[in-house]
């Protein structure tokens, strides 16, 4: 089941969250037990690792409890905002800035990981193959995002109708350039690249090869463990994956 705190019908009470902590320590204690098993059984080394959702969720989880037992932990920081909202912005912005909701960025969210008891060495931060975009944007002067940033008619076409607002990095790169009026854009302050449409009030946040370098730098700064993505088929030809693993290897 999904559950959502802003959903009073699926949000969890707090005996509902200690549970779900408890289980979670368990299963990666007993993954770590068996996994050891059978490693003096084959003589292979077998990692363990968890992918988490950035925000109030990773907080729920008791990192220094299982930190010890995993070899990484891939840190989605991706998906701040999206078409499930009217609020608009980055989706996968590397700083947080004044503007903007909540103060996300990547930076804010893996320090809350690392304060929560994950050590940097093994945080794998997330990068995005895709974008994720908003029609009847109000109050935007295609420079510079506003607070509460929003837009009236939310997620309304994507590169899948399944989703509205999902679009495949390779169909923004085809199908959304000045020959059908959009303006590319970047917050050189958040290190996030966005697609601009005057005519038709659509924003679209994305990731390119610029903030796909800031971050791979960043990473590498902070000592962390790399980079991964989602997804690889964003990325027919090769270019955001040839770029972070450059940037990396510098």
């Amino acid at each position: 089941m999904t559950t959502s705190p802003w959903n009073p019908e699926t949000a969890l009470s707090d005996e509902q969250k200690a549970a779900e902590k408890e289980a979670f320590t368990l299963l990666v204690q007993s993954l770590r037990q068996n996994f050891d098993v059978l490693s003096e059984k084959t003589g292979r080394n077998y990692e363990l690792g968890t992918a988490v959702g950035v925000g109030f969720k990773a907080a729920g989880i008791d990192w220094q409890a299982v930190s010890p037992l995993l070899d990484h932990m891939f840190a989605m920081t991706y998906d701040f905002l999206g078409g499930w909202g009217p609020q608009t912005g980055h989706l996968t912005n590397l700083y947080a800035t004044d503007s903007g909701w909540w103060g996300m960025g990547t930076d804010v969210f893996i320090k809350q990981m690392t304060d929560l008891g994950m050590p940097k060495e093994k945080i794998v931060v997330g990068a995005a193959f895709y974008g994720r975009g908003w029609e009847g944007t109000q109050d935007f002067d295609g420079k510079n995002i506003p607070t509460e940033f929003s837009s009236n008619k939310g997620a309304t076409f994507g590169t899948d109708s399944k989703e509205p607002g999902y679009f495949m990095y390779w169909d923004l790169m085809r199908n959304y350039t000045a020959a059908e009026g959009y303006q590319q854009g970047y917050d050189e302050k958040a290190e996030a690249p966005f697609l601009w449409n005057p005519e038709k009030k659509v924003f679209i946040s994305y990731e390119n090869e610029r903030s796909i370098n800031a971050k791979a730098k960043w990473a590498k700064a902070q000592k962390h463990a790399g980079l991964f993505v989602w997804d690889l088929s964003g990325d027919p030809d090769g270019k955001l994956t040839e770029t972070m693993a450059n940037s990396l290897a510098k």
